[in-house]
Formats: C-alpha cells, structure tokens, sequence
C-alpha cells in the first residue's frame, strides 16, 4: 500500500504502481492526499481518498468538524474538493482532539495549522481495511508521518522512499550542517535513497546502514531518461522570434511566492525583449493564481498543467528557489539561478556545487539573468555532484526489492 501527498510525492507512486502491476503483481491500494489525485488520475492510477474510508466508527463527526477548519481553508478554486478537504481535516482534527482533548486541540491547530496532524488512530484502521504486508511513504509529515507510526504499532513493515537528500529522516537540515534524526519511535522498517551519498548522510547521523537501501529516485530516474525525447513546450513558439524564454518555477510557501511573483511579473512589463514562463507548483491553483496576480503581460504565460520537463527543455534559463526541478535542470545542463534572498543556507546544493548561479536579492537577479543569457551560446555542463547522481531504472530496481519483501542488508550497488 502506498500512502502520498501530491507533487513529486505523487509522481514517486505513479512511476512505482505500474512496475509493480508489471512484474504480475495485485494492484497495489494507494491512498491519495490533497492533491496527488490530480497526479495520480492522469497516469492512470487507481486510488481511494480520505473521503472514501469514511463512514468509519469513532468519525461520525468527522465531515461536519472538517467543513468547519474548511471554511478559512478552502476556495473555489481549490485543486481539493470541498469533499475530500472535509473528510481530511475532519479526521486529522478528530485524531488531535482524542489524543490533547478539544481545548488541547483547538490550541494547537490555532498555533500551528495543518503542521500539529498526525492522525495515527485514523491510519491504524485504514491499515487494518487495507491489510497491506507492507506500506509505502515518501515523506514524514502529517499523516504520512502518521502511516509509519500506526504500521509500527500494528506490525506491518513500512518503507519510506526518500525524494530528496535525507530531510524526512533529518529534518529540513542544511547541507553541509548536521541533521537531527526524527524520534526512533518513528524510524520506517527501511529507507530507500537515491544513492550512496545520501545513504552516507543517513547513517553518520545515525540510522542503521542495513535499513538504508541506495535503489535511485525513480522521477530523476525517468527525468535523465525521457528528456532526450521530451518536445519543448514553448507557448510562444509562433511569436517568440529570436527573444530568449525564462522560466520560473514557483515555490508553494506564499511568504516566497508573493513578493517573488509581483517581482518578476513586474520585470516582464519592462523586459519586453524576453519571454516569460510562470510554471506554477503542483500544489498551486492556476485559478487563484490568476485572481492573485494577474492581469498579466503578453510575454508572460501562466502553465500549471504542462509537464515541467518539456518546459525546462523549451527554455533558456530556469530562475528557481528551492525546487527539486534543479536536479533536472542539472541533468540536462539548462542554465539555472537559484533566487533565494532568504539569507539561509542552502538546502539542495545547486550552487555550491557549480550546477547554479544564486541571487541572493531582488536586485542581484536581472543583471544575472541578462550575463547568463549573454553566455548562453557557450552552454556550460553543469559540475557533477555526487549527491545529483541519478541511477537508471530506478522504478524496476525498487519494484523488485519490494517484490521481494523490502529485505534489509542488501549490497550498495550505486
């Protein structure tokens, strides 16, 4: 069984599902949070939402505490249902209120939001429907956090895939600086890396070495893979001319997106000479975007439903924050500038380790842009890092370990 939230969350699963039904076995039940079923829907695989557990004894409440977190929460043009968004929060916050009380839990969702779920008596009985011999997650937070602890408790060996380097395990550490590795209460059965470099990071701050296996990431996998036969999704094909195309990918958390958005849509009004992609965030409404920020200049285009490869194949510089379309951009050698300002050090690596230029301010990023276009003719391979190293058939390698019953002590291979 495999539990996930949206993005590349989602992705993950959508690669995993169909090299698992192709080595002859059943159809695995996916259980698709907040926005993965618009993922998920698209590649064709089959799953069950919150919404479909539901009636279930100790949440007959569940729906009608849900519509009423909902209201503050939700919009029209939410990628969620009204259902579905309902059904999620009402039986996360009737978890909270069972294990703090409702004063305890009312307190904690006023201080901390969506981040104090981690609704495991809810999980422990969609484990026990599902009767899974082994759950899958991709991250540690809410109620996939909440999957691993309640397939702990019932005996079900549990398996978390990591996207990136470590930060389910190790919390949003920064690279180079020592992680701190969640409570062992909570460690999954096993962890699935994407290579020897991340497994390293694992286990020098402490997770044991055989519960770490380096099978690859099977999106980056894919990434390296399909780009050499990705068309460029370029919606200024028939105007654009000689004017070069920038891309930018946006980030889900709104005190970045906001002030980088007005930024950048501004520059277009000015910079009539380029194009413009905004590439909106799996997580983002393209609707409410639009309401946000729009009316928008004719250089600028709005994509949400493109697939990123073919729009980073189509552009000539990728203008980021921290997004894991780095690592795609690294394996397709297109120029990228990391726009952090935040004055934090880096989570992923890009530009320490050569593959990026960093805009560390607002005004750093336009004369960056206008160099790096300038030189673009002379398109430089990014360095090589060892934590980008992205193995080929990552989705087959992990499928048949999981055949296999996810075994431990398996030889690095990557």
């Amino acid at each position: 069984m495999f539990v996930t939230y949206g993005a590349g969350h989602a992705d993950i699963v959508a690669r995993l599902v169909p090299a698992l039904v192709g080595r002859g076995l059943p159809q695995p039940a996916v259980l698709a949070l907040t926005t993965a079923p618009l993922l998920l829907g698209k590649a064709g695989v089959a799953f069950k939402r919150c919404a479909d557990y539901l009636p279930m004894p100790g949440y007959e409440d569940a729906v009608q505490k849900g519509a009423e977190l909902a209201r503050d929460i939700w919009s029209e043009g939410s990628d969620v249902s009204w259902e579905e968004t309902c059904a999620y929060l009402g039986v996360s916050f009737c978890d909270l209120e069972r294990d703090y009380g409702q004063a305890g839990a009312q307190r904690l969702f006023e201080a901390e939001g969506r981040k104090a779920f981690c609704p495991v008596h809810f999980m422990m009985e969609v484990l026990k429907r599902e009767r899974p011999d082994i759950v899958v997650t991709t991250c540690h937070v809410r109620m996939e956090r909440a999957t691993t602890i309640a397939a702990q408790k019932l005996g079900i060996r549990s398996v978390l895939i990591e996207d990136l380097l470590g930060y389910s395990l190790l919390g949003p550490y920064s690279y180079g600086a020592p992680g701190r590795l969640i409570d062992r209460a909570e460690w999954p059965d096993m962890a699935v890396v994407m290579n020897c470099a991340v497994k390293a990071i694992l286990t020098e701050n402490g997770f044991p070495p055989e519960r770490v296996v380096p099978l690859g990431q099977p999106v980056f996998s894919d990434w390296k893979r399909d780009y050499a036969q990705a068309d460029p999704c370029d919606p200024f094909e028939r105007t654009r001319g000689d004017r070069p195309l920038i891309s930018y990918m946006t980030t889900p958390q709104d005190e970045i997106l906001r002030p980088q958005s007005d930024f950048l849509i501004a520059m277009a009004r000015r910079r009539r000479d380029l194009d413009f992609i905004v590439k909106l965030h799996p997580s983002t409404s393209e609707a409410n975007y639009r309401q946000a920020f729009g009316p928008f200049p004719d250089n600028l285009r709005v994509l949400s439903k493109e697939p990123t490869l073919n729009v980073v194949k189509a552009s000539d510089l990728v203008i980021l924050y921290r997004s894991t379309v780095g690592i795609l951009c690294l394996l397709s050698a297109t120029p990228m500038i990391v726009w952090d300002t935040t004055g934090a050090p880096e989570l992923l690596p890009y530009a320490s380790s050569g593959a990026a230029e960093w805009a560390k301010s607002d005004e750093a990023l336009e004369p960056l842009m206008d160099r790096m276009l300038a030189e673009r003719s002379a398109r430089r391979s990014p360095q090589s890092h060892p934590l980008f190293d992205a193995p080929a058939e990552a989705s087959e390698a992990i499928a048949a370990w999981l055949e296999a019953g996810a075994p431990a002590k398996m030889e690095d291979t990557l």
